[in-house]
């Protein structure tokens, strides 16, 4: 209807009738002497009570938002006072953002300007409206059929709507979606398949059909045309298949002697995981196999909204194929909302288990630092994520013997995490009976090795100091080896004794070596998170790097000299600049002892 055809605007905002020529007052909205309408569109607002409201637009257009300034005023606060504004050009209409405070959403799109057409569905805070173009309710009273399934249309798409904003699903959304569909189009049947995490249709929801049709082992609909569905990813109407030839030799068809089939498939817009979409929502199980690995995909399949008839039904007018699709798209958004919403959830448990793992492996850790007579001990730890496959460990066996331990399991995160826990069960445990360092490593390998089947292993230093000899005695189970600096020598040592890291082979022979420590002698216990740190060039900070940060803390004056806690930390920050301050790529350990 264009605005010349339908309505003159004089000067003084009076409606002229372009049918009987009489002039109206602005306010209204039909013709006083025909009865004709004056306006071009409507916004139908229902309500959560179910009252329906009619807001006329003519062909100067109008601005929508709570203040009564506005041409069309809703009371809903979540609204700006002047939110938007609808235009009228050149026998189209377009809807227009004012900097609104929520936005305004058409179809589930927020937009800033955009045409709208007829059965477009506008969110504006919480206020849904179906845009109308032309004239619904010209020539025929209110409870005309057609106006009761657009109003019913705009109440079932509300309720939907509200369940997709709070993430509800049940039951409940797809009956109102089977029922209203089943009205829409006048087929007998609609059943609402959901994929189980076998990626199976099964029936989730039916209109016009019983829970014992459904069960039966018999129960029949046109697969084929719901595959046909599946592949192309849009509606599918089949009418008078019975004479047909493509369904000459369907079974389902001839046996149930369907004349109409439609079929569309509720799918998302978004990349989503595909797996386990029925069981998430439905509550129920499939017993059939495990789930799928889920794959983030666009335009994932949720399920489909299938309808059949007997009857042939001819011609469904394209307004009715519009509110079907609309309803369709309303499903899959809740369903779509649903899950991540499930998703969400599930993150939080998991950041909450890993944040109490995080902190429960933390208590297993020493102190960061240590002072005694004899020797002075200090450590940072930093995982590369929040549960870490780093072990460190600093225990006083007795008076006079303390155990420096350094471990990587292979791997990180939390399984990684579980495995360093493990580690540090059997070494309190074994320490409780048994110090004997040889005999502690042995047995350390063999729980490992059985706790993971000789999947996982894990390096492992470990060394006992002597403060009475000042003898330090170590076994390395494949670990990186530890830097020592000799001060009467004056120069660096690599503790290289050799050995198979933890878990590979509990039978394999190993060996323990003994050095004896002098005054201002240097042990640095590290893993490879700090050698391996790279820069921009791949480059890796190694060895030197390390050295380079030790050396420059050996040779400042005693007096001067920092805590060895701030050389610990002098080194990590050095590993941090070396690599553009960068996320750490692995679980870096760095324990150092100085000998007084």
């Amino acid at each position: 209807m264009s605005a010349t055809g339908a309505i003159q605007q004089g000067k003084d905002h009076s409606m002229r009738c372009n049918n009987c020529h009489a002039d109206n007052p602005a306010q209204f909205s039909h013709c006083a002497e025909c009865g004709l309408p004056l306006f071009l569109a409507a916004l139908k607002e229902i309500s959560d009570d179910g009252e329906i409201q009619l807001h006329y637009i003519f062909a100067n257009g109008a601005t929508i938002g709570r203040h009564q300034d506005n041409s069309v005023v809703l009371r809903d606060p979540s609204l700006s006072r002047f939110h938007a504004r609808l235009d009228y050009k050149k026998d189209k209409f377009f809807i227009q953002d004012l900097s609104s405070s929520n936005g305004v959403i058409v179809n589930e799109a927020k937009v800033r300007r955009r045409e709208i057409r007829d059965f477009d569905r506008l969110t504006l805070g919480q206020t849904v409206l179906l845009f109308r173009a032309g004239n619904p309710a010209a020539g025929a009273p209110t409870h005309h059929p057609l106006l009761q399934t657009q109003d019913e249309f705009l109440a079932a798409v509300n309720h939907i709507s509200q369940r997709a904003k709070t993430a509800v699903f049940s039951n409940e959304v797809l009956e109102i979606a089977a029922r209203f569909a089943i009205n829409l189009t006048r087929a007998e049947r609609a059943v609402i398949f959901l994929y189980d995490n076998n990626r199976k249709l099964r029936p989730a929801a039916f209109h016009n059909v019983t829970h014992s049709d459904v069960n039966r082992d018999e129960f029949e609909v046109s697969r084929s045309s719901i595959l046909e569905a599946e592949n192309t990813g849009e509606m599918l109407i089949r009418e008078e298949c019975l004479n047909d030839a493509r369904y000459k030799h369907n079974q389902s068809v001839q046996a149930l002697q369907l004349n109409t089939i439609l079929c569309l498939p509720l799918k998302s817009s978004h990349p989503l995981e595909t797996a386990t979409i029925y069981d998430a929502y439905i509550g129920r199980q499939s017993t059939e196999g495990q789930a799928t690995q889920g794959q983030a995909v666009k335009g994932v399949l949720f399920g489909m909204l299938y309808l059949d008839s007997r009857r042939a039904l001819k011609g469904l007018p394209q307004h009715r194929k519009t509110m079907l699709q609309v309803l369709a798209d309303q499903v899959a958004l809740t369903i779509e909302n649903a899950l991540l919403q499930k998703e969400i959830r599930e993150k939080k448990q998991l950041n909450q288990q890993i944040d109490a793992a995080k902190n429960a492996q933390q208590r297993l850790f020493p102190a960061s630092c240590f002072s005694h007579p004899r020797f002075e001990m200090a450590y940072q730890y930093a995982p590369a994520q929040q549960v870490g496959g780093d072990y460190v460990a600093f225990l006083p066996l007795s008076d006079t013997r303390f155990l420096f331990a350094v471990g990587d399991v292979v791997g990180k995160g939390l399984p990684a995490g579980l495995v360093v826990m493990t580690v540090h069960g059997g070494l309190y445990a074994e320490i409780t009976h048994n110090t004997e360092l040889l005999t502690l490593t042995r047995h350390l390998d063999r729980l490992i090795y059985e706790y993971a089947h000789g999947k996982v292993f894990v390096t492992f230093f470990a060394g006992v100091l002597n403060v009475e000899t000042m003898q330090f005695e170590y076994t390395n189970a494949g670990h990186n080896h530890p830097l020592l600096y000799s001060r009467a020598r004056k120069n660096w040592q690599e503790l290289s004794a050799a050995g198979m890291p933890l878990g590979v082979n509990p039978d394999i022979k190993r060996a323990v070596e003994t050095i004896t420590l002098q005054s201002g002698d240097l042990l640095t216990l590290y893993t490879d998170g700090i050698t391996e740190a790279r820069d921009r060039a791949k480059k890796q900070f190694g060895k030197a790097g390390l050295k380079k940060v030790l050396s420059s803390w050996l040779i400042s004056p005693p007096d001067e000299k920092p805590p060895l806690a701030e050389l610990v930390n002098a080194v990590f920050a050095r590993a941090q600049h070396f690599t553009n301050y960068e996320p750490l790529e692995d679980d870096t350990t760095l324990m150092a002892m100085v000998v007084k």
